[in-house]
């Protein structure tokens, strides 16, 4: 799965199944995301690609260390809404 940065992605297995974060950096084998609520962007957790699936859209900040826990918290929030709305 080709995932790049500031991409948004539900967490398919483990403790943070079923809730969405974004990419915060890449490696060869792992994606590293963070929420701003339960993973804060100075913690982000390291997953397999395998385990996360992501979602058509991205943040607005092209990289997400440029926002803070609070801000990138409100952020996924407000995407997540915004597409169960158009459901």
């Amino acid at each position: 799965m080709n995932l790049q940065k500031g991409e948004l992605v539900r967490v398919l297995a483990g403790k943070y199944k079923g809730l969405v974060m974004a990419v915060v950096s890449l490696d060869e084998t792992s994606v590293f995301v963070s929420d701003g609520r339960h993973r804060k962007l100075e913690k982000s957790k390291k997953l397999n690609p395998k385990h996360v699936a992501r979602i058509s859209y991205g943040l607005e900040k092209e990289a997400p260390r440029e926002y803070t826990n609070n801000s990138l918290w409100r952020e996924i929030r407000q995407k997540v809404r915004l597409d169960e709305r158009k459901d």
